[in-house]
């Protein structure tokens, strides 16, 4: 069977150590709908594959959607995050998501990661069963005064967004751990696969 591979490289580019890959979608963007992708995730320390959506316009104003975030490392492997980040800019949103426990290695077989978006609110599932959501209308990203987008309406999530699929390496989402330096020699399996991504709408 054939997969996108995403894979990280030890290799100098420009002022870097690595280099690795982001696809992102191009065209007609979506708002709302059952986005569902099915990948194999990477093992190794400082290895963050993600699966997630963007917005950013020239209205000051940021909203991402985290299908899946996931660390590489080994103490990680059957974790992952889901979440939904909305504000003026990256660093002044209002975020809201959970820390996903499975059972099982997420980095040796393939798993589906969904979201079912509406106007409503956005819910988030793994292998077909439901995680969590969040509310849209009830307040829950606008009540942060400070950290409304800049102009337009104050109505998170809801606008044409782009999906994106990457494996980067390091990076603030680590931050707060404590792991050895960086080694690509201790990645046992440094590639996101990426089996199909599949959008649906009414």
């Amino acid at each position: 069977m054939v997969s996108l591979r995403l894979l990280p490289r030890k290799e100098k580019r420009e002022n870097k150590s690595y280099t690795s890959g982001r696809i992102r979608h191009k065209g007609s963007l979506f708002a709302y709908g059952a986005f569902v992708i099915r990948a194999k995730l990477a093992r190794g320390d400082h290895l963050w594959p993600a699966i997630w959506t963007l917005v950013i316009n020239g209205e000051c104003r940021y909203e991402e959607i985290d299908i899946m975030e996931y660390r590489g490392q080994a103490s990680q492997s059957k974790v992952f995050e889901v979440a939904g980040h909305w504000g003026r800019r990256y660093d002044a949103v209002t975020s809201k998501g959970i820390l996903a426990k499975t059972n099982v290695d997420l980095s040796i077989a393939f798993h589906e990661y969904a979201i079912l978006w509406t106007p409503g609110k956005i819910e988030w599932f793994f292998d077909k069963t439901k995680l969590c959501e969040v509310s849209l209308t009830h307040g829950t990203f606008t009540k942060d005064k400070k950290k409304l987008p800049c102009a337009g309406a104050d109505k998170p999530f809801d606008k044409n967004a782009k999906i994106i699929l990457n494996m980067a390496v390091g990076g603030l989402f680590f931050d707060h751990l404590s792991l050895p330096p960086m080694n690509s020699s201790t990645w046992t399996k440094p590639s996101m696969e990426v089996d199909w991504v599949r959008i649906y709408q009414e």
